[in-house]
């Protein structure tokens, strides 16, 4: 669905253009022949988003706005995009730290002076407020940190982490932050932190996940211990968010062995899911994850290594 109207009651005009597609609409905006300014709306479903759409233009209608219709070959204008600063390696640190920091407790211990630490992290294997199956450390000094960027927060040099605790909590963690971490299968050797950042398909799906987030589908992985575990979490997150009927996608922590210490898979990933599988599937093919589709709702959708 798309609708543009114009208002010319001033001395340069206005126009005000509405979009919806799936459950997201996009109000355009600003002076006739300016690029003016967007703004998107997620909505719980598309027809949620095309009800919100119209009450918006019906309102604009009564101001004096009228529609103009566009012809078939007409283009319709762009809005110019906001380029963002690229985030320092030093910022996505600090990032990652802060997913941990909600997942868990933090606070230092005798056994590891505080003035020593850049970071801690610890916390029970109890369960957060969203299910996630959480219970990390991770810990370096303020000599590596200074060491290993440089004063305007470029990674310069390797930066090794001590950690223990769930290893999948610390590879998530640091792929939502979009940060290649290499976390080895014991703690008896550290996590390492290398520049470069290639990217992982741990990184790929947090993003991914980030983005269906976005458009109201509760997304997580290593969500909880269990598959049961992890269906009760998605529930009960729909509940919370008023979400009928219900829609979600994770894996848990027991599937996660599937990914190697640097977050790549060396064998195929079954993502649980309930609601639109199209929906989901398209989010993580345009990460470029090329997923193996369900052929019914009770089939997962599968991530293959390659």
């Amino acid at each position: 669905m798309f609708r543009r109207l114009e208002y010319r009651g001033s001395a340069s005009g206005k126009f005000w253009e509405v979009t919806v597609e799936g459950s997201t609409y996009t109000v355009r905006f600003g002076k006739l022949g300016r690029d003016g300014q967007a703004r998107a709306t997620a909505c719980a479903d598309p027809a949620v988003a095309r009800r919100e759409a119209l009450k918006k233009l019906r309102a604009k209608l009564k101001k004096g706005y009228e529609e103009v219709e566009l012809s078939a070959n007409a283009a319709r204008p762009q809005a110019s995009p906001k380029t963002a600063s690229k985030p320092t390696a030093r910022k996505q640190l600090d990032k990652a730290v802060g997913y941990l920091k909600q997942w868990n407790s933090f606070f230092p211990t005798a056994k590891v002076p505080a003035k020593r630490l850049e970071e801690f992290v610890l916390d029970s294997d109890t369960s957060d407020d969203d299910g996630l199956y959480r219970d990390a450390l991770v810990s370096w000094t303020p000599a590596q940190t200074r060491a290993a960027f440089d004063d305007e927060g470029r990674q310069v040099r390797p930066l090794t982490i001590a950690w223990r605790g769930d290893r999948a909590a610390v590879q998530v963690a640091f792929a939502r932050a979009q940060l290649l971490i290499e976390v080895p299968e014991t703690n008896a050797r550290p996590c390492v932190l290398e520049p470069g950042n290639p990217d992982t398909k741990l990184k790929a799906l947090m993003r991914a996940f980030d983005g269906l987030k976005k458009k109201r589908v509760p997304a997580y992985g290593n969500l909880a211990l269990t598959q049961s575990g992890g269906w009760e979490s998605i529930h009960d997150r729909c509940d919370r968010m008023r979400l009928v009927p219900p829609r979600g996608i994770f894996w848990t922590n027991q599937s996660h062995g599937c990914f190697d210490a640097r977050g790549n898979l060396h064998h195929d990933l079954a993502l649980y899911w309930t609601g639109d599988a199209d929906l989901l599937c398209d989010a993580l093919d345009a990460e470029g994850l090329q997923v193996q589709r369900p052929a019914s709702d009770r089939e997962a959708i599968v991530v293959p290594p390659h």
